[in-house]
């Protein structure tokens, strides 16, 4: 099982501090897109550009690593790991 937190307005927008994705190896991407369907709620577009980079202002952490340290929306989020999700000022 995957964690995934959500922070500031994402919280509201989504109405829901939290995601529990079942998932063994998936990218940010996948994952994103597994706590669209869990929530009912458009997330993807909030967070990534068209050209696939996080929006300026995103925040994604896996186990407190920033994914643009890694492999950015690509990077591979391993079954247990603790996903933080920051947005831009505005998800509305």
């Amino acid at each position: 099982m995957i964690i995934v937190n959500f922070f500031t307005t994402l919280r509201s927008y989504l109405k829901s501090r939290q995601a529990r994705i079942y998932a063994e190896d998936i990218t940010i991407l996948e994952l994103l897109q597994r706590c669209e369907i869990e929530t009912g709620k458009a997330l993807v577009s909030k967070l990534i550009a068209e050209d696939g980079t996080l929006i300026p202002g995103v925040m994604i952490l896996i186990n407190g690593q920033n994914i643009l340290h890694l492999q950015g929306i690509r990077t591979i989020v391993r079954n247990g790991a603790d996903v933080a999700i920051f947005p831009p000022k505005s998800t509305e």
